[in-house]
């Protein structure tokens, strides 16, 4: 499914990325509901580094955010079209985190 094929003219590639998004889409959101219903004040934003990391996401990696203040594409992934971003929680006492 990853979409070589001239007979397919790249549509398996493209839309083995439309579902690579919409997973990773969903699977962020429904974080964002589960840190909302577990009173989770700040989050932070983890992003994949590798060779291919976008210039945004790279500036986005370690930042801390108020999930009050949540903006999808601008402190909340997806940023982009296959953004590899997540976000973990963060609380006040969490010590061993030095990122």
């Amino acid at each position: 499914m990853t979409g070589g094929s001239k007979a397919t003219n790249g549509q398996m590639g493209r839309a083995a990325g439309m579902i690579r998004n919409a997973t990773a889409q969903a699977m962020n959101r429904t974080r964002l509901q589960d840190l909302e219903l577990s009173h989770v004040k700040k989050y932070k934003c983890v992003s994949l580094v590798s060779p291919t990391t976008c210039v945004d996401c790279d500036a986005l990696d370690g930042q801390v955010f108020n999930v009050e203040d949540v903006e999808e594409g601008v402190s909340f992934p997806l940023m982009h079209y296959n953004c590899q971003c997540i976000v973990i929680e963060v609380n006040d006492n969490d010590d061993w985190d030095t990122s």
